[in-house]
């Protein structure tokens, strides 16, 4: 539960356009686990293609290695963690989006080719195809927005960090309570009123 709510105040703490690229370069890598074209030939028999299997494999093998890297860029800004060589890459979101984009087409593009497949009586996109394309518009506009992101608007790191810092030790104290039992809890509130009604017996005794 701790771990949970710690990813929670990290990705709560991170800007529109970082979400967006975050949650873009997700659904994109997702995509490419789940069914991108059907077809069925002339004898009834059928084919599913995922976005990574198929004869289109290495167009989602490259897709796959450029949205993890967007994620993990991401990741490693939200962890504090980048790693230095995606530090090099400035609007990595941005290009690697119009890239999967131009993959997209041209799988789409051999998928509904006439001559792709033999005797192919039925050819269907499946929506592991189209949940890229989301992803990778995601993932260009969440750059984009960064890009665009007034400089006044943009938060400091320490303050950020600092913010972190005081939800997480919030959230620490949250459970410690939770796993104290009510017995003890009921006793320390108890000591906690005598301390104060002898504190204030205390000043009322030296005002007189």
């Amino acid at each position: 539960m701790k771990k949970i709510r710690k990813a929670k105040s990290l990705f709560a703490g991170l800007s529109q356009a970082n979400k967006g690229m975050i949650i873009g370069s997700f659904l994109t890598i997702v995509s490419l686990f789940l069914p991108w074209y059907h077809d069925m030939d002339a004898w009834g028999k059928g084919a599913t293609y995922l976005g990574i299997t198929g004869p289109l494999s290495i167009i989602g093998l490259i897709i796959l290695i450029g949205s993890s890297a967007v994620f993990a860029k991401i990741i490693g800004q939200m962890m504090g963690k980048e790693m230095r060589f995606l530090k090099k890459f400035k609007n990595l979101a941005f290009y690697v989006a119009a890239e999967n984009i131009i993959l997209f087409v041209i799988a789409a593009s051999i998928y509904f080719d006439p001559k792709f497949g033999v005797n192919i009586t039925l050819k269907e996109t499946a929506f592991g195809l189209f949940l890229c394309l989301i992803g990778s518009v995601m993932m260009g506009l969440g750059e984009d927005m960064k890009n665009h992101e007034p400089a006044e608007r943009e938060l400091n790191v320490f303050e950020e960090v600092e913010r972190n810092i005081d939800r997480m030790h919030k959230d620490i104290a949250r459970d410690e309570l939770a796993e104290v039992p009510l017995a003890e809890r009921e006793y320390r509130e108890k000591q906690t009123a005598e301390a104060a009604a002898e504190e204030k017996a205390e000043t009322l005794r030296m005002d007189l």
